[in-house]
């Protein structure tokens, strides 16, 4: 038996010889294009295994047909391509069965279309159109009068490709350039063109306006993704003008997406050209070459990372400016630093778990916090400076200048006015109280609670004082200066760190 055939799968073309017209056991089941167009074999059984195998990868196609001849000749099976003489595969049976019947068919999940019986011997296309339909109205191919298992579809594509050559440009003059447009998505990019050699009059083929065909069979633009995966290129329809969208690869990957929204901040495109010559020495041409360039910026809305990161890291941020309202010798100052920079620690740790270790861009909101927590160390070292210099007995004052600016202008704008005026009220009640007679005071003791009062008799008034102005007056003239002096300090210090923060957060949400 000697069988000839054209077939157009993707995979598994299988042809199936008995000796009966039922497929029962023991036959010979060819398969061409097994194991995902890897492989053609054959089997003594229906679904058994291989016998023989010779590995063919990409031997056949489901964008055009390709031709095959089959021989089976006492016990001996060949498979050859069609106008080749030699074959490719060849086995020969040991039992050989009387070969009467085939069957083509494929597997249940591959579309094969088949042609039987093609002639080979010719040299003029099978698809050529004959004599009485016109090549030349409007440039475009006319219809096949001849009888063809072709549909119109497959016809008007087998002649657009008879004499089409994917390596020249679609044009009819090569003076003539071709236009390529370029459009960016999130998702992919499109290309559109105009291919001069891909028309026709679709009134000779049955209204056919839209074909489909892959990217290898036809001229596209030679165009690379500098930063992108490798994906196959498929065209969507050519008509006029020929569009190019790329199929979006899908790759293994765990994703979980609950209406996300992105704005979008900014958006840039640009062409820039540049020639093959890595320097201007006259060595190689003048040509050319255009590079589009796309950036943009976007910014995800998502109420959930307000709540979570940027509301905690606000509070963080006040938390860090309320110990600036303390007092200067408050040693709870040391606390809150403490608690926030704990806080602030355990927030980093967190937010690294989630986020990938690698990447040249560090998020913004661990740059935040990270700049939160330096300004928390340097506020907890400016508390122990304060303390210290409030709290250690002294008999000397700060410099005199340092003096002169604190209770100058600079006092003022620092907010200053009440401590100062605080302080000079001490100093000059007790410098009164040592100008006056020792005789105009007696000193009350009361031997059950051991409290002492000091009374102006003169007057017959207690002195009540509130307990930070106690604590002043527990003070000598130098330790005031020092005391208005952290005053200063800690008031310079929050002006600075709430501009700082402003800054911070503009930048950074």
């Amino acid at each position: 038996m000697e069988l000839r055939f054209r077939v157009m799968a993707k995979s598994d073309a299988h042809i199936v010889l008995t000796t009966s017209p039922l497929v029962l056991n023991p036959l010979y089941e060819i398969v061409i294009g097994a194991s995902g167009n890897n492989y053609t074999d054959l089997r003594r059984t229906m679904t058994g295994r291989s016998v023989s195998a010779v590995k063919t990868p990409s031997l056949l196609s489901d964008s055009e047909f390709r031709g095959f001849w089959v021989v089976a000749r006492q016990g001996e099976i060949e498979v050859g391509r069609e106008g080749e003489t030699l074959p490719y595969f060849h086995w020969k049976d040991a039992d050989p069965l009387p070969v009467h019947y085939y069957s083509l068919s494929s597997w249940t999940s591959t579309v094969a279309k088949w042609i039987q019986n093609c002639d080979f011997g010719g040299k003029t296309s099978w698809l050529t159109p004959s004599d009485n339909s016109s090549t030349e109205d409007n440039g475009s191919l006319g219809p096949q009068s001849e009888e063809s298992y072709y549909n119109a579809e497959e016809k008007l594509k087998a002649n657009l490709l008879a004499t089409y050559n994917k390596d020249v440009r679609p044009a009819t003059d090569h003076r003539t350039p071709v236009s390529v447009f370029l459009g960016l998505s999130l998702v992919h990019f499109d290309l559109s063109w105009r291919d001069e050699r891909l028309k026709w009059n679709s009134s000779a083929y049955e209204n056919v306006t839209l074909l489909h065909f892959p990217s290898h069979t036809i001229w596209q633009p030679d165009l690379k993704l500098f930063n992108g995966l490798g994906i196959d290129l498929k065209l969507s329809n050519i008509y006029g003008d020929t569009e190019l969208i790329p199929e979006n690869a899908l790759y293994t990957h765990n994703l979980y997406v609950t209406n996300l929204q992105w704005e979008l901040k900014e958006f840039n495109a640009s062409i820039h050209k540049f020639n093959d010559c890595p320097e201007n020495d006259g060595s190689c041409s003048n040509y050319l070459y255009p590079e589009a360039h796309f950036s943009f910026i976007v910014r995800r809305k998502s109420p959930l990372y307000i709540a979570t990161v940027t509301v905690p890291a606000l509070m963080l941020t006040v938390l860090t400016l309320v110990t600036f309202a303390l007092p200067p010798n408050s040693l709870e100052k040391v606390l809150i630093g403490s608690v926030n920079l704990l806080v602030l620690s355990i927030f980093l740790i967190y937010l690294s778990s989630l986020l990938p270790p690698m990447g040249d861009h560090m998020p913004l909101v661990v740059s935040y916090l990270s700049k939160t927590l330096v300004m928390v160390v340097l506020s907890l070292v400016l508390a122990v400076v304060t303390i210290t210099m409030t709290r250690t007995p002294r008999m000397y004052g700060p410099p005199y200048w340092i003096k002169n600016i604190l209770t100058g202008v600079t006092g003022k704008i620092l907010g200053l006015q009440q401590i100062i005026t605080l302080v000079n009220r001490v100093n000059g009640d007790r410098t009164s109280r040592q100008q006056q007679s020792t005789d105009d005071y007696t000193l009350h003791v009361d031997a059950g609670d051991h409290d002492v009062n000091l009374v102006n008799t003169s007057t017959d008034q207690r002195i009540q004082a509130p307990v930070f102005r106690g604590a002043v007056e527990a003070m000598n003239p130098a330790e005031l200066e020092w005391l208005l002096l952290a005053y200063g300090l800690d008031r310079l210090a929050f002006i600075i760190y709430f501009f700082t923060f402003m800054i911070m957060m503009a930048m950074c949400f």
